[in-house]
């Protein structure tokens, strides 16, 4: 029998961009929406990201969907792992729901990974712990990010660009492809600028 999907990836895509820009909300930010296709050099909005010279934070999630065949577990892809090595910031986003009627919590049911883990074509809970696999929840992801330790820092629209599109890379957009989300919170300001596959 074949895997079977709980919750299409397209809606948990939605429910947790959506969860996301409500937590940021929620904590005094303001937030601005823009379409993924947005994220290039000639629509970049660096004014409206850049308005003083403090630090920023950006990351990205690639969402997983769960599946289940007797065991459950996330469906990794191999090409798509092998483009996200080149990107530190951008965490692959496995998503734990098994239900539409946990929409509204999609981004507590996230578990946040970082994609430098050795590729396998499925990820299971106990790998984690097996292969010491980084994971986090939303809640100590945020916490680390303010903090410093997770995400990319950055100062300028320079460093924004060095970071979206670094050198080597072939395809000059392919961060439409390998993120479904990408997030420049300015924590001092309260400012985020948030790019979604989700909102097109």
């Amino acid at each position: 029998m074949p895997p079977q999907l709980y919750v299409y990836e397209r809606e948990l895509e939605l429910w947790t961009s959506n969860d996301a820009q409500r937590f940021f909300e929620a904590h005094g930010f303001d937030v601005s929406v823009f379409p993924i296709d947005q994220l290039n050099e000639r629509w970049l909005p660096t004014d409206h990201l850049f308005l003083d010279n403090t630090t920023k934070k950006l990351f990205g999630f690639q969402y997983k969907a769960l599946y289940h065949n007797g065991a459950d577990f996330w469906k990794i892809d191999e090409r798509q792992h092998a483009e996200l090595q080149g990107y530190d910031w951008i965490y692959y986003g496995l998503s734990e729901m098994t239900s539409g009627r946990q929409s509204r919590d999609a981004l507590n049911r996230l578990v946040i990974v970082p994609a430098s883990f050795v590729y396998d074509s499925r990820l299971a809970r106990d790998q984690f712990v097996q292969l010491g696999i980084p994971h986090f929840r939303w809640d100590s992801f945020y916490d680390g990010l303010v903090r410093c330790k997770y995400g990319r820092r950055v100062n300028s629209s320079q460093q924004l660009k060095d970071a979206l599109w670094p050198s080597g890379v072939d395809v000059p957009y392919q961060i439409e492809r390998i993120a479904n989300d990408v997030f420049v919170v300015d924590v001092a300001n309260e400012n985020v600028a948030m790019f979604s596959s989700a909102r097109r």
